[in-house]
């Protein structure tokens, strides 16, 4: 065989074993790519994307709208999710948040239920659109089922109604990747350019954006893709740039949770709880006449997560709370852990946002003392100087071990000293020059063990309650100190001195020199000295050793007020009886507002 032949019979195999497994490989692919949507062909259109089942459902969240120059700029927000279904998961997990709200079950069995990764809520799957029905949930199931109907004090119908009901947005399964358009609906009819945005889900269904117009807006319009039948529309709530903001926490703020007890205490409040159970008259009546005033805007900023979102909207209605904004927590894990978890990141990510979209506004936060409003609150009246002008925080749960007026009236005595100062004059700065970084917020306060230089005259001494028992106070208290207290300028920089305020030594060029302009600096004044000197006192370490939650409160009041120096920011603090700090704070409002 010449070489010529060769070459050419060793061409011809070369195509017939390699085009053959090309051919092979690529079929292979194809057919592999191809399974998912021949297995599950209601689920996907001829274009690959995912057909939403059914009952799917889009959720609107009442977000706000606000006006820069000649636009609009809506912000939307939502979920899309379809509903849990009773297959053997989550009829497990019901059971298992029954026996949890049990009188005789322990706390630490609802801590066990927060790192079991079989309370992880779900995510719609379109290979498995029915879930883990099949799957060994838990060793533990026998057991839970057992002690469930044994133990169980909650099986009124109506109970077992109100659990599930309140469940079903945990047990839902939210859609990711759904591909959504959003329109704008205008006020004017004749509009005819709406404007609309595409949007898709996030891994946990949640959608976020904010949409510029450049016509008065009406309605929001979210609507599938793919399928016209699956929509939701909810009016444009629109909030004015200037006037008042009121931002409230929800949970033992408007709304008796129980938070600051244990933990079964919160889930069955939460999960068996009647509306009239969680309503507080004296805050709803308060925030209605707050309301009644002009110029007012709510923003509910709360803890709880998005998946109670219901049930807290219902609420809201019936006890007729003020309308306004909605933020609550977005989180998708462990269902038990979702509950249960603070988050104060969170919340300031959503306060944050509030405050840069309303330079304008002056805002009065509304909190209480079961969680970390009080730090929350504290952050953004530092970052934002001249927005937050007071902080009210209702009392909730025990402040001490021992008497809770004594630390009440050491609170007050603090907060008031400093609410009775004379006011800080408010700059004309840009709003970027307000703030103040958070790294530097974060490293404000110096609580090392050194004893500071000089002492001034501590706190109202307190005696350890072992040594001495305390007559409780029940009557309603006056936060208002009516006298000022005037403190003597001390200057700390000694006269001899021949090193100038930013470290250069002074010489007589120097001197006919302007001086610097003046700087932030990080370095305490005698005010935060003055503070700092309480916590180096005898009265406060007998304190900690004897009354460690009451020490702790006063630590954290005065970290706040040295955090809020550079403010007018007053702190408050309330009781549901108090109606002379109703009153005084609702003229407050009117006076901040002109």
């Amino acid at each position: 065989m010449s070489r010529r032949q060769r070459l050419l019979e060793l061409a011809k195999n070369t195509r017939e074993n390699y085009v053959s497994k090309i051919s092979t490989s690529v079929g292979s692919i194809a057919s592999n790519a191809s399974r998912v949507f021949i297995a599950n062909p209601e689920k996907y259109d001829e274009d690959g994307n995912i057909i939403l089942p059914k009952d799917t459902t889009i959720q609107l969240y009442p977000t706000y709208t606000r006006r820069q120059r000649d636009k609009y700029l809506v912000d939307v927000s939502g979920l899309v999710f379809a509903p849990g279904i009773a297959n053997r998961r989550n009829r497990f997990i019901i059971a298992a948040f029954k026996r949890a709200i049990d009188k005789e079950v322990a706390d630490q069995d609802l801590v066990e239920l927060e790192t079991d990764k079989h309370f992880n809520q779900e995510t719609f799957d379109a290979s498995n659109p029915q879930g883990s029905d099949t799957e060994s949930i838990s060793s533990s199931e026998s057991n839970v089922s057992t002690t469930y109907s044994n133990n169980n004090n909650n099986n009124s119908p109506i109970i077992q109604d109100r659990i599930r009901e309140r469940l079903a947005g945990f047990l839902a399964k939210s859609v990711a990747n759904a591909h959504l358009i959003i329109t704008i609906g205008a006020a004017n009819n004749f509009e005819r350019n709406l404007t609309e945005q595409e949007i898709f889900t996030d891994k946990n269904g949640n959608f976020d954006t904010t949409i510029e117009v450049n016509y008065e807006p009406s309605i929001i319009v979210a609507k599938s893709v793919i399928d016209d039948t699956i929509f939701k529309i909810s009016e444009v709530m629109f909030i004015p740039n200037k006037g008042v903001g009121i931002i409230s926490d929800i949970d033992d703020t408007i709304k008796h949770t129980g938070v600051v007890g244990s933990r079964k205490i919160l889930m069955r409040n939460l999960l068996t709880g009647t509306f009239d159970s969680w309503t507080i008259k004296n805050i709803i009546n308060w925030y209605k006449d707050i309301y009644s005033k002009s110029g007012v805007n709510f923003f509910y900023v709360s803890n709880s997560p998005w998946q109670l979102y219901d049930c807290i909207y219902e609420y809201m209605n019936k006890v007729q709370l003020p309308i306004g904004s909605i933020h609550l927590k977005k989180y998708l894990g462990n269902i038990m852990s979702i509950i249960l978890e603070p988050s104060l990141s969170r919340k300031r990510k959503i306060l944050d946002k509030i405050l840069t979209d309303f330079p304008e506004k002056k805002f009065v936060c509304i909190g209480d003392s079961g969680e970390v409003d009080l730090e929350a609150y504290t952050y953004i009246a530092a970052k934002y100087t001249n927005q937050v002008s007071a902080i009210y925080i209702r009392i909730v749960g025990p402040l001490s071990e021992f008497d809770d007026s004594q630390i009440l009236d050491q609170l007050v005595y603090l907060v008031n000293t400093r609410n009775n100062r004379k006011p800080i004059p408010e700059k004309e700065e840009d709003q970027q020059d307000q703030k103040i970084d958070e790294e530097e917020v974060n490293d404000l306060i110096d609580l090392s063990d050194s004893p500071p230089p000089i002492k001034y005259a501590p706190v109202k001494p307190i005696k350890p309650s072992k040594l001495k028992s305390f007559k409780v106070n029940n009557s309603p208290l006056t936060l208002h100190n009516s006298t000022p207290i005037d403190k003597e300028k001390i200057s700390t920089t000694p006269t001899s001195s021949n090193i100038a305020s930013d470290g250069s030594p002074i010489t007589e060029e120097s001197i006919s020199t302007p001086p610097l302009p003046p700087r932030r600096r990080k370095t305490m004044d005698e005010e935060d000295l003055n503070l700092l000197s309480i916590l180096d006192t005898q009265n406060f370490k007998d304190l900690e050793i004897y009354d460690n939650k009451g020490s702790k409160w006063i630590r954290r009041i005065i970290e706040a007020l040295i955090l809020l120096k550079d403010t007018n920011t007053v702190i408050e603090f309330f009781m549901d009886d108090d109606f002379e700090f109703f009153e005084k704070s609702s003229k407050f409002i009117d006076d901040i507002q002109n």
